[in-house]
């Protein structure tokens, strides 16, 4: 069989089946504050391709009594373009608090 010189192309990689709740990628956010609302997870869902997901640091208050107001939250993106626009589209929403 000849080869036509061109490389074969398959689909595009689709999205982890992992992405989600404590998934750390390469490009991580700060997102000031103790928890990640629902319009950031809608966002990905929509706008990612790559991997992602949210992350906390946590307190011993969150350890012993379920307190979260001293977590810090982040999402994570596998993709450092879909960090980029991620961030520029929510920025307004990251700075508010």
């Amino acid at each position: 069989m000849r080869h036509s010189g061109r490389k074969k192309v398959g689909p595009p990689k689709i999205r982890d089946k992992y992405s989600g709740y404590d998934k750390k990628y390469r490009y991580s956010i700060d997102l000031r504050s103790d928890g990640v609302i629902e319009d950031h997870i809608d966002w990905c869902h929509k706008h990612c391709k790559g991997n992602w997901g949210w992350w906390y640091i946590t307190s011993k208050e969150w350890e012993t009594r379920w307190d979260s107001s001293g977590n810090q939250a982040f999402m994570s993106f596998s993709r450092k373009k879909e960090a980029m626009k991620f961030w520029f589209a929510n920025i307004n929403l990251i700075y508010d608090n």
